[in-house]
């Protein structure tokens, strides 16, 4: 296959690692070729923010998600090739084959390419209500779901559901957080400091259901609600699921090596 064109430093990830790795590079080379991947189509913007609440609930402009603007990119020089994907690498030759077929030949490889949200392994997570929290076309989904919920579940006791459960009831939703640990951010808190954790939650609204796990998810192509293990039955049109992160090189879809830094 041919080589689609070359580079001096090539960054494979569009976040923050990438972004700021090729604005110091710039830095301190002035006139070397460079190029950032990211599978995702958008210019760098904060992940912080996707879970705030005046983003979440659309009280500032959209536009301040941004963090660099195509203006940036051209002015440092800096070639950003984005919704696609690496899933090659020939580090002998030092090529990079994306998705799309092409190929990118470089002098230098930085790999910054992250994580991905765990999908829920149960069957029916794919139906619409179902969501995750971790880039931007998954904050848009979920923000567009809320508005036509009434009540909601949060799945997992990490911090994402922390954050959701409080951006959910600020909108007016009746929210019930599941998870399978004895107490909130079970084992990496004690179980007191945990627990202030949960009483945070209550206070803002939020109904704890410890010691649980959701067994079946119901509706057709919606979600309606979900049954847990112990027979309970809960009625709502949105989840918020929660339940870790995947580096990116584990997926099918993902790289198809396993990178060990720069090459």
């Amino acid at each position: 296959m041919q080589i689609m064109i070359q580079f001096k430093y090539l960054i494979i990830g569009g976040g923050v690692a990438g972004t700021t790795a090729a604005e110091t590079i710039r830095q301190n080379d002035p006139i070397g070729s460079i190029a950032i991947v990211s599978d995702e189509p958008y210019f760098f913007y904060s992940r912080i923010m996707l879970s705030k609440p005046n983003f979440f609930l659309e009280k500032i402009p959209f536009e301040q998600i941004w963090l660099k603007n195509e203006n940036w990119y051209r002015e440092n020089k800096i070639e950003f090739l984005g919704g696609k994907k690496a899933i090659q690498l020939d580090p002998a030759q030092k090529i990079i084959t994306l998705n799309t077929g092409e190929q990118i030949q470089y002098e230098k490889l930085l790999l910054a390419i992250g994580g991905y949200a765990r999908q829920w392994p149960i069957a029916g997570a794919d139906k619409e209500g179902i969501c995750y929290l971790r880039n931007l076309d998954q904050a848009k989904k979920l923000i567009a779901s809320v508005k036509t919920a009434k009540q909601a579940i949060a799945v997992g006791s990490g911090f994402i559901s922390f954050e959701m459960c409080e951006m959910m009831r600020l909108a007016g939703l009746e929210v019930m957080l599941v998870m399978r640990e004895p107490y909130y951010w079970y084992p990496l808190l004690d179980e007191d400091s945990g627990k202030m954790i949960e009483q945070a939650l209550e206070k803002g609204g939020v109904k704890i259901l410890p010691n649980s796990e959701v067994a079946q998810i119901l509706g057709d192509k919606k979600l309606e609600g979900v049954i847990l293990k112990d027979g309970t039955r809960i009625d709502c049109q949105l989840a918020v699921v929660g339940i870790g992160y995947n580096l990116n090189w584990n997926g099918s879809s993902k790289l198809a090596f396993k990178p060990t830094g720069v090459f």
